[in-house]
């Protein structure tokens, strides 16, 4: 929770200059977002990935499978809303990469 604000914090006050900085912290948010046991630190986490995704646009890409592999494990959840945040999010960073996961959401919405 509060530690993952003061990242972001530094990552908005960085902008594109936190890019190099990615590969350590995307891996243990996406991890805590699949391990966490409270659902609003979930829905914290994923808000801002979110966020983050607004910040460094394509330079997400490398982890855009991985968020979509979050996206289907929580999408029966209550965080949908969320998760739609998210998907419009990484839909205008990367839109490229987003194409690819268009049939996956297409089977979720059919489920």
């Amino acid at each position: 929770g509060m530690v993952m604000q003061a990242i972001m914090f530094i990552f908005k006050s960085l902008g594109l200059r936190c890019v190099p900085f990615l590969n350590k912290v995307v891996p243990h948010i996406m991890l805590t977002i699949r391990t966490c046991g409270p659902s609003n630190l979930r829905e914290s986490l994923l808000k801002q990935v979110a966020t983050l995704s607004g910040i460094v646009r394509e330079h997400l890409r490398p982890y855009v499978a991985d968020i979509f592999d979050i996206v289907e494990q929580f999408w029966p959840s209550r965080h949908l809303g969320t998760i739609f945040s998210l998907i419009l999010h990484i839909a205008v960073g990367v839109p490229d990469e987003f194409k690819k996961f268009v049939p996956r959401l297409i089977r979720l919405e059919e489920q």
